[in-house]
C-alpha cells in the first residue's frame, strides 16, 4: 500500500460519499496538483477524470477484496472470466459502511435509504426502502408505521396521496420474511455474464480521450478570447465545442452506466457481499438495503399475483413469492 494514494482514494470516497459528483472530484483533484497514479497494467493518465474516479469508486480492491481470472477460449476469442473472490487479500483502505453507501450512489440510482425520523436508533426498518415499486403506476412504495400494536404496511406513494393510483396496502412483515427466507436462492440468480464489457470498455476509453483533446481545445479558445481575439468565428468555434464537451460526457455518463451493468467482477463481489450481511446476526440492516441498492434498480411488489419482481441493475429480472396471489 502507497499511503499518499490511499489518502487520495479515501478522499475522493468521501467526497462522492457526500454527494459530491465524479466530475466534480476529478476537477478538484486536478486544481489541486493532486497526482494521478496508474497501476502495473496501465499507464497513468494526464489527469483526473470522472471516468478515472468512477473505476475507483467501483474496484473492490479498496475493501481488500482480489478478483483472480483465468483465461477462457469461446469461438476462437480470449475471454477472462473471474473467479472466487478472495477477500482480505489486500489492505483495506476503505471501510465497509462508506464502500456500501458509494455504491449505492454510484450504482444504485442515487435514492437513498430514509434517515431521520423514518428510521430507528437500531437500524433502517424498511429493508427495501428506495427500492419498493407500485405494480400499478411504478411509484416508491412507502412503508407506513402507525406504531408497535398496528402491522407494518407498504402503501403506493402516488394512492396515498390521492394522486390517481389504486390505495392497497401489503403487510411489511410478510415481504421482508420472504426477502430473508430466499435471499441466498434471489442471489444465485444473478444475471450472466455479458460479452460487452469489452466493447463498452474500448469505447469509454475513446470517450475518455476525445474528451481530453475537447477540452484542451476549449481551453485554448478561452484563452484567445481572454486575448481578445473574440471574433464571430472564435464565439461560434467556443459555442460548437462547449456543445461537443456536453454531449460527450452524456456519451461517458451512459457508457459508465452501462459498463457498470455488464461488469461481472464487480457483480459477483456484490452478491457476494450481500450474502455476507445477510448472514450477520444481528441484521446490520442499513448495510443491507445499501448493498441491496447496489445489485437492483427496483423491486416491484406485485400483490396481484403474490411475488416481488427484483430488476437487476445489470439486467433482467428474478421472482419471488411471498404470498398466495389476490390473498
Amino acid at each position: 500500500m502507497i499511503p499518499d494514494r490511499a489518502e487520495t482514494v479515501q478522499r475522493a470516497f468521501q467526497m462522492v460519499l457526500r454527494g459530491i459528483g465524479q466530475h466534480r472530484v476529478a476537477e478538484v483533484f486536478n486544481r489541486g496538483g493532486v497526482p494521478v497514479f496508474g497501476s502495473s497494467s496501465r499507464k497513468a493518465p494526464k489527469h483526473w477524470h470522472a471516468s478515472f474516479i468512477f473505476r475507483l469508486m467501483v474496484n473492490p480492491a479498496v475493501v481488500g477484496v482480489f478478483i483472480p481470472h483465468r483465461n477462457d477460449y469461446v469461438n476462437g476469442k480470449k475471454t477472462r472470466t473471474p473467479m472466487e473472490p478472495v477477500q482480505g487479500y489486500f489492505p483495506a483502505i476503505i471501510d465497509a459502511p462508506t464502500w456500501d453507501g458509494v455504491q449505492a450512489l454510484v450504482m444504485g440510482g442515487g435514492v437513498s435509504a430514509k434517515r431521520g425520523r423514518h428510521a430507528k436508533a437500531s437500524g433502517l426498518v424498511n429493508l427495501l426502502a428506495g427500492l419498493a415499486r407500485c405494480p400499478l403506476c411504478v411509484s416508491s412504495m412507502t412503508l407506513v408505521n402507525k406504531g408497535a400494536k398496528v402491522e407494518r404496511k407498504l402503501v403506493c406513494s402516488k394512492a396515498r396521496a390521492a394522486a390517481g393510483c389504486k390505495y392497497k396496502s401489503v403487510s411489511y412483515p410478510t415481504v421482508e420474511s420472504a426477502l430473508l427466507n430466499q435471499i441466498y436462492w434471489l442471489l444465485n440468480d444473478a444475471p450472466a455474464q455479458s460479452e460487452e464489457e469489452a466493447r463498452i470498455r474500448r469505447e469509454l476509453d475513446s470517450v475518455d480521450t476525445v474528451m481530453d483533446l475537447t477540452s484542451e481545445h476549449l481551453r485554448h479558445l478561452l484563452e484567445a478570447v481572454e486575448q481578445g481575439l473574440s471574433t464571430p468565428a472564435v464565439q461560434e468555434r467556443l459555442r460548437t465545442t462547449e456543445a461537443q464537451l456536453e454531449d460527450l460526457r452524456g456519451q461517458e455518463k451512459a457508457l459508465r452506466s452501462r459498463w457498470a451493468a455488464v461488469d461481472n467482477t464487480l457483480l459477483d463481489y456484490k452478491v457476494n457481499r450481500v450474502s455476507d450481511i445477510a448472514r450477520g446476526q444481528p441484521l446490520d440492516r442499513q448495510a443491507f438495503n445499501a448493498a441491496l441498492r447496489g445489485l437492483f434498480q427496483a423491486v416491484v411488489i406485485d400483490y396481484q399475483r403474490g411475488e416481488l419482481v427484483f430488476q437487476w441493475i445489470a439486467g433482467g429480472q428474478s421472482e419471488i413469492m411471498y404470498q398466495w396471489p389476490n390473498e
